[in-house]
């Protein structure tokens, strides 16, 4: 029955359901609805065939403002903007390796280069050579 019907996130392109899986994988442990971060509203946890709202992860991070704030960035920063590299959060601390910023913030000392990529290809942005 799962070869017929493999469990699959709901999303309007194979792009799109590789940034919702790749969202709920690696960051959705921390960032969803029920756990100790609940309270920030960043929902990354999307399993297949949910019956949540299907855009959860893309409505709680696209546009939205963030709670950590860039660096010598505009205030406030916002979690994801679309084609800004530089003013998204999420992707300046995905790019980081500073205890204070990265994420995820324990557990990894290399930054996941194809992870960006596939998050930067769906959002449109330019990833600049240096990482913070």
């Amino acid at each position: 029955e799962l070869l017929a019907s493999p469990p699959r996130i709901a999303a309007a392109t194979p792009r799109e359901r590789a940034v919702l899986g790749y969202l709920s994988i690696n960051c959705g442990i921390c960032h969803n609805a029920d756990g100790p971060l609940a309270e920030i509203g960043m929902h990354l946890k999307q399993p297949a065939y949910s019956t949540a709202e299907v855009n959860a992860a893309l409505r709680t991070t696209v546009g939205v403002p963030a709670s950590w704030h860039i660096p010598g960035g505009p205030m406030p920063s916002h979690r994801v903007i679309p084609g800004a590299a530089d003013l998204s959060a999420l992707m300046v601390r995905m790019r980081s390796r500073r205890p204070a910023s990265q994420m995820p913030p324990l557990g990894t000392r290399e930054i996941d280069a194809l992870g960006l990529a596939v998050l930067a290809r769906h959002f449109n942005l330019n990833l600049p050579e240096k990482s913070p």
